[in-house]
This record gives C-alpha cells, sequence and structure tokens, in this order.
C-alpha cells in the first residue's frame, strides 16, 4: 500500500498504489491540502475501504503521452538534431504501432511481434534506435508513476546481428595511402585542403572541425614546443545552422602534429592576406569557413572527398573514415596506448574504443601467424620446463612395461 504527494506542473497530485492497483488524483494548488487528502486515504485503505480504487482509470493513450514526452522532456534535454530523428521515429514508426492503444495496455508479445515486423524492411542497427526510443518512453512513464513495467526492457536477444559482418567492418587508409590521399586533396582543392588534413590528423569529427575556431587553436612557441593542441569546444550543426556542444557533452584537447600547425598557420595567413586586400583588419573566426564567414557547406565536401580517392587510385571511403584511419594508424602502426587514441577521439569511455578498434586491420598481426612456422628446435628451447634426458627415461620405462 502506497499513497504519494507530488508536485506538477504547479499542480499537486496524490498517487496511489494499493495491490497492484494505481490511481491519481489532482487536488489543486495547495501543498497542505494534498497532505491531508493523502492522511484520509491511507486511514480508509488501511480499514480496507478500497471502493476509491473501483473507477476504471482514464485511458491514457500512447500517441498522446509520446508527444507529451517530445514536447515536456526530449526538446529539453537533446540536442536539436537529436530531436529531429526522435521526433521521426515517434511519428513514423511508434505511433502508427500503438499511437491508438492504452499506454498500459501495451504487453510485451506485442513489442516482440514490432520488432520482427521491422527486422523485415530496416537494417538491425535502426530496429535497435526504435526499441531503444520505445523503451525510453515507457521508463519515462515508469518515473512518473504511470506504468509499473517496461514491455521494452531485455529485448537485446530479438536484436540479432547483421548476418554479413563484413559490412559492418572498418576499412580505413594505410599510412601511406592516406599520405597519398592528403597530397592529392592539396593539388586538386588546395584552399580547402586543410580542412580534410585537420580531419586525419586529429581524427576529430566533421562537425567538431567545422566548428574550430582559431581561440581553440594553442600553437606553442615553435613547431618543436610539445606544447601544441587544438580544442574542440563544438560542434557545428549543418541541419540548424548552430553550434553545439561536442558529441559527449564535453571539451577535450587533441595533440596538433608539426605538419597540422604549419598547414593551419598557412591558412591563417592566406585569410590575414585576403583580409587587407579588401581592406579588413581582422579575419572570420571560424577556421574552415566560407566567403560569408560561416561554416563550409558540408553538402558539397563528401563528393570532394570522393572525387579525390578516385583521382589517388584509392577505395572509394566516407569523410569520417578519416577518423578512422587516424584511430588505426596511432594503434596499430604507431603503437599508441588505447587510453590515448580513446582520449583524442573524445569518446565517452575506453570500451567504445575497444569495441570499435579491437579488432586489428587484416594483414597487420599476421608476424604472429609466421611464428607458427618455426622450427621445433627453436619452439623446444624457450619451453620452460623442457628437461629432454628425463623424458626420454620416462618414454623408454613406458615402452618396456608395454
Amino acid at each position: 500500500m502506497g499513497v504519494k504527494v507530488r508536485q506538477k506542473g504547479g499542480k499537486w497530485y496524490v498517487f496511489i498504489n494499493h495491490q497492484g492497483r494505481r490511481k491519481a488524483k489532482c487536488v489543486g494548488d495547495s501543498k497542505r491540502a494534498a497532505e491531508e487528502v493523502k492522511r484520509k486515504l491511507e486511514a480508509k485503505l488501511t480499514l480496507g475501504d478500497v471502493g476509491l480504487l473501483d473507477a476504471a482509470p482514464q485511458a491514457i493513450f500512447f500517441g498522446d503521452y509520446a508527444e507529451q514526452w517530445l514536447a515536456h522532456y526530449v526538446t529539453v534535454a537533446c540536442k536539436p538534431s537529436s530531436v529531429r530523428i526522435l521526433r521521426g521515429i515517434v511519428r513514423n514508426h511508434l505511433l502508427p504501432a500503438f499511437g491508438a492503444q492504452d499506454l498500459r495496455s501495451i504487453t510485451r508479445s506485442q513489442v516482440k511481434t514490432f520488432v520482427v515486423q521491422k527486422h523485415q524492411r530496416y537494417v538491425p542497427r535502426y530496429v535497435k534506435s526504435l526499441v531503444r526510443t520505445l523503451h525510453a518512453i515507457c521508463a519515462h512513464a515508469i518515473d512518473e508513476e504511470v506504468l509499473d513495467r517496461n514491455p521494452a526492457a531485455m529485448l537485446g536477444r530479438y536484436l540479432p546481428e547483421p548476418h554479413n559482418v563484413l559490412q559492418r567492418k572498418i576499412i580505413p587508409f594505410t599510412s601511406a595511402e592516406l599520405a597519398h590521399y592528403l597530397a592529392t586533396m592539396r593539388t586538386r582543392y588546395p584552399q580547402h585542403s586543410a580542412y580534410f588534413f585537420c580531419l586525419a590528423r586529429t581524427g576529430r569529427r566533421e562537425g567538431e572541425a567545422l566548428g574550430l575556431s582559431w581561440d581553440d587553436i594553442q600553437w606553442g612557441q615553435d613547431a618543436h614546443d610539445p606544447h601544441r593542441f587544438v580544442s574542440v569546444q563544438r560542434t557545428y550543426d549543418p541541419v540548424h545552422h548552430t553550434f553545439t556542444t561536442p558529441k559527449n557533452g564535453r571539451s577535450r584537447r587533441v595533440d596538433m602534429s608539426q605538419e597540422l600547425r604549419e598547414a593551419l598557420l598557412e591558412l591563417r595567413n592566406q585569410r590575414f592576406d585576403a583580409a587587407v586586400v579588401q581592406g579588413k583588419t581582422t579575419i572570420p573566426p571560424i577556421v574552415f569557413c566560407g566567403a560569408s564567414g560561416r561554416p563550409l557547406a558540408p553538402a558539397w565536401l563528401p563528393a570532394m572527398h570522393r572525387r579525390v580517392c578516385a583521382l589517388a587510385g584509392l577505395r572509394i571511403t566516407r569523410i569520417h573514415d578519416l577518423r578512422h584511419s587516424y584511430a588505426t594508424i596511432q594503434l596499430y602502426e604507431h603503437h599508441a596506448p588505447i587510453q590515448y587514441v580513446s582520449e583524442q577521439l573524445g569518446h565517452a569511455s575506453i570500451k567504445i574504443t575497444v569495441d570499435t578498434y579491437g579488432h586489428p586491420r587484416q594483414g597487420t598481426s599476421i608476424a604472429l601467424a609466421d611464428r607458427l612456422d618455426q622450427p621445433a628446435g627453436n619452439a623446444l628451447r624457450y619451453a620452460p620446463s623442457a628437461q629432454p634426458e628425463r623424458v626420454t627415461r620416462e618414454a623408454s620405462t613406458l615402452f618396456s612395461i608395454g
């Protein structure tokens, strides 16, 4: 048995939870009145008067509750890009399936059927996003004491991984391929090569690079000064044309190589020269910007990247694969500590780095396989407890008994 008093939206409510039956009552603006109602209800329930629970609870339709969740929680707690994605999931998938149904009547069996149907049309990763959103809505309802269980919980076994695992493998550039790519980019698009050079040398996300400001760069005294880095303070949202916080909400510092320092200094000098010609004394604060001073339009950057890949004779990849190339080169060619790489990439935990890059790139560990071809004598020499004479005596004794 339980009677609780809570305030929501400026009003005071009394929530009753008795033997699995629930009811809520709005008392008004007075907390004192709500506490008085609570005492009276507790007395009635103690005496066995459960008539106040006999009335059928008012239906709470999933569609109405989901729209309230989007308006009152998601728009406040999430970035505009996340709001757009979640709103699309709710209105395109969840409302057609559960919108006209009472939230409290949704069963686990219905959710499983929903998952199976979506798997027939969408990739597993997207289906996981659908289930994750449904789970978040139901968890919010539990917190508000509308539900006492989550029908979308513990569905991992019903969300299989893709059958073709090779499609999910990361195939980044090697350091030699990356050098050839950057040289081709500098020859073909010299005015924008610094942007791609920054992605390849820092592992920044595309939006993080577009949000880079000149004030975020610590140059150091000279090229040999180790105190040189670029800060990640913001990311650029091209859909809403706004600057937001980085992906995990935390700023970080990324070490700046000598070549990257030289490329950024060259770009800054070019900007100052252009400003002087135009009669200006300052340059736009954004590093990678267009003529208007706003960040570069990301719509045409992928086409530029693909064209350079083709001109360089390399496989066609995504711009985001420059980030993967940075990580794999650091880990498997330069043998950098994985903790360092995780911090440079801005991962929320080292587990993400291990799960993403924990499998060596094909061919990097071929020496381990070649060690199997070593002569048996070498293997015996390194065996810690090998005693040839004793083994021979025991073997002769065994054969004599047979």
